[in-house]
């Protein structure tokens, strides 16, 4: 199965959003959205900058 887009909660309790972003673009080329309720921009350059769409 693979997915259409992948939806992730960059506050998950067991790993940095990051880190699952990077660990999910190796697994798919399907469209990454990342969602927080945090608003620093240096946590969503980071996210872009690992795989997340803009």
């Amino acid at each position: 199965m693979r997915p259409d887009v992948v939806l992730l909660d960059r506050n998950l309790p067991d790993s940095s959003g990051i880190q699952t972003v990077e660990r999910c673009r190796l697994l798919t080329d399907a469209p990454i959205v990342v969602l927080t309720g945090n608003d620093e921009k240096r946590l969503a350059f980071a996210a872009l900058e690992a795989g997340a769409q803009v």
